[in-house]
C-alpha cells in the first residue's frame, strides 16, 4: 500500500513539474509544397507563414521554438511558468529559446 502511496505521489510532481517548466502546443495540417523555377519540388510545414523542412526547427522572436515533424504536424515549445525568490520569473526576448527562459523578475508574488 506504501509503495502505490509513493508511485501516486512521485506521478503527480512529475505532471506538476513538466507544466511548470514548458508549454506545449501542436499546429495540424501545416503541409505546404513548395515548387522552384525548375520545377523542383519540397514539402514544408507552413506554420505562419514560416517554412520548416521535415525534422528541423525554427527558433522565434518571442521565445519560443517551433519544430517541424516527418508527418508535418508541427510542435511550438516555450517557457513555462517558473517562480524564485518570490518572483515570477519572465523570458529576456533578446535571447533565443530555451535560454531566453526565467532571466528576469517581472513581478513580485507573495
Amino acid at each position: 500500500m506504501l509503495n502505490s502511496k509513493v508511485a501516486f505521489l512521485f506521478l503527480i510532481l512529475n505532471i506538476f513539474i513538466v507544466n511548470i517548466n514548458a508549454a506545449t502546443w501542436f499546429y495540424e495540417n501545416t503541409n505546404k509544397t513548395v515548387c522552384d523555377v525548375t520545377g523542383k519540388c519540397e514539402d514544408y510545414c507552413n506554420v505562419d507563414g514560416q517554412l520548416i523542412k521535415p525534422g528541423e526547427s525554427f527558433k522565434t522572436k518571442d521565445c519560443s521554438e517551433i519544430i517541424c515533424s516527418k508527418d508535418f504536424t508541427a510542435r511550438g515549445v516555450t517557457c513555462g511558468i517558473a517562480i524564485e525568490d518570490g518572483c515570477k520569473m519572465e523570458p529576456d526576448f533578446t535571447l533565443e529559446y530555451p535560454d531566453c527562459c526565467y532571466k528576469i523578475c517581472g513581478e513580485k508574488v507573495e
